[in-house]
């Protein structure tokens, strides 16, 4: 169905008009299909909105990537960008990693995510590894490459590998070599089922090995990789 401003023939509203599609709509750009029962589209903003329950599938790039798929109430598109915005009770889901939060804004081709939660809350994001010890990262926001599988935590963060709990203002880790980076004042690591703690301004956590060592070296976050670009 297609609307105009109150009092404007259809023709004269041109730009200015707004598409709705119904009982089930598909959305497909690029590797990117999206569908859901209902999808708004606005001439003037160039955002379509996709009402839910949503699910919008990524398909990897053939280059030995995971597929990305996503879950929401609602997800936003920007027909001139590849940028998606997803809302209300986020779920997304690449490999053995699974994010869950409020909102979810998400750069199609470089596979960024940066998972939040507007109203407070914390994000949880979870790496499942084999054994069934699993990874659970905790903090306001985190922000995923989804294809190099490095994480960015920040605003306070926690990190939970088996009996160790590593708190800290900001965390950095890398799937490659297993390596989780906390920064805090002091961050802390405390091993329950050894009775340690340990305190330092930077920490470095090994997943892979269950280890944690005061971290030497003058750490900087990379949050330049991380950024937001265009979109």
């Amino acid at each position: 169905m297609l609307s105009g401003p109150a009092g404007e023939s259809l023709q004269a509203a041109e730009g200015h008009r707004t598409a709705s599609f119904e009982d089930g709509v598909t959305v497909r750009r690029g590797r990117v299909t999206a569908t859901g029962p209902k999808l708004v589209y606005s001439e003037s903003t160039g955002l379509g909105v996709l009402e839910g329950p949503v699910i919008m599938i990524q398909t990897p790039d053939g280059k030995g990537g995971n597929p990305v798929k996503v879950d929401a109430r609602q997800m936003a598109f920007n027909v001139e960008t590849d940028v998606s915005t997803s809302t209300g009770e986020v779920r997304l889901v690449s490999g053995d990693q699974t994010g869950r939060a409020q909102k979810v804004y998400y750069q199609e081709r470089r596979g960024l995510a940066v998972f939040s939660m507007p109203d407070g809350g914390k994000v949880t994001l979870i790496r499942t590894r084999k054994g069934g010890r699993s990874l659970v990262i905790t903090a306001p926001e985190i922000r995923s490459l989804t294809r190099s599988k490095k994480l960015l935590a920040t605003g306070g963060v926690t990190l939970k590998d088996g009996d160790i709990t590593t708190t800290g203002t900001a965390l950095y880790y890398d799937d490659a070599t297993g390596i989780a980076i906390v920064v805090g004042q002091p961050a802390q690591s405390v091993n329950k089922k050894e009775g340690l703690t340990l305190r330092s301004g930077t920490l470095e956590q090994n997943v892979n090995l269950h280890t944690v060592r005061l971290y030497g070296r003058l750490f900087i976050l990379p949050t330049q990789s991380f950024a937001v670009k265009g979109g």
